[in-house]
């Protein structure tokens, strides 16, 4: 099992590993087995998905996993770690192929349809030993990689995809009948999701303030008070884990910034974004980062 993982309310506890196919016409399926103190994952045969999948109970999590082919040959080799199953037909797939230029792929299968979603190139994969995987799923986005090396492949959903999905785990499709996994490492990754102001008071002295308020739909989702200050400045509002849970559906978040206008004050808005995540670039970007019109009232 994978113990109480990761803590005592979250789920793990007594769980065991699960044994997918996601080809099981071959009229084999995948087995999990314990061989020399490390855990093996047999190919049901070749060109098909077999998985090792275990319930965590959470949906952003880091996977690691040590990773080696016995046969050490590169054209069919592959590193792979499974995020968000929630079934056979739906699932994140973050594959390592160190043929070539080493590529490294992020796949979406969605319906039974699996799409290409991130390629990067020269991953680092040692041929001489193990290597240890690295994916990450939090909110909208995706890495996956060979830990400490600096290409990384990477992925920012435009809503959130498979987000239900709460197994994960370590995939095999290889020539090989079967790969080494010396370790598998789970555990919960966290995400933050910002709003930002930029904006600076237009009347000496008076500390004008502005309320932020995030909103889908009709309902407020977060919402703080800024006082502004007499030089252009960035105001963040980050949101706790409660007003994260509130947000469905990303396409209908929008922003009302509402300005306080006694006094003969004023101020001066010079925009907005909210933000999603940290450590995960968006078109080399260092965040997933959504731009949105700003309602002053």
């Amino acid at each position: 099992t994978d113990g109480n993982w990761p803590s005592t309310d979250t789920g793990g506890d007594g769980l065991a590993w699960i044994a997918k196919s996601t080809d099981p016409s071959n009229g084999r399926d995948s087995l999990i087995v314990l061989k020399d103190d490390t855990l093996q994952l047999t190919a049901g045969s070749y060109n098909s998905y077999e998985h090792a999948i275990v319930e965590t109970g959470e949906s952003d999590v880091v996977v690691e996993s040590s990773q080696g082919s016995l046969s050490q040959t590169l054209s069919g080799t592959y590193g792979c770690i499974i995020l968000r199953y929630v079934d056979d037909d739906n699932f994140w797939l973050c594959m390592l192929w160190p043929y070539s230029v080493q590529y490294g792929y992020i796949y979406e299968k969605t319906a039974g349809v699996s799409v290409t979603r991130s390629t990067a190139n020269y991953m680092g994969w040692d041929t001489a030993g193990f290597n240890r995987l690295r994916a990450k799923v939090a909110g909208l986005n995706i890495s996956f990689g060979i830990a400490g090396e600096a290409n990384q492949s990477t992925y920012t959903m435009a809503s959130p995809t498979h987000a239900t999905g709460t197994k994960h785990g370590v995939t095999i499709y290889s020539h090989a009948n079967w790969i080494q996994v010396q370790g598998v490492s789970i555990w919960k990754a966290d995400t933050t999701h910002k709003v930002v102001v930029r904006g600076e008071e237009d009347s000496s002295g008076r500390y004008p303030t502005a309320k932020v308020n995030l909103r889908q739909g009709s309902t407020s989702i977060a919402s703080e008070t800024f006082s502004f200050t007499t030089s252009p400045a960035d105001y963040t509002m980050t949101l706790s884990g409660d007003e994260v849970a509130k947000i469905t559906d990303y396409g209908d978040l929008y922003l009302i910034v509402t300005a306080d206008g006694s006094n003969n004050m004023a101020m001066k808005l010079y925009g907005a974004h909210f933000q999603v995540g940290d450590d995960a670039p968006a078109g080399g970007g260092g965040a997933q980062t959504r731009f949105m019109l700003l309602g002053v009232g």
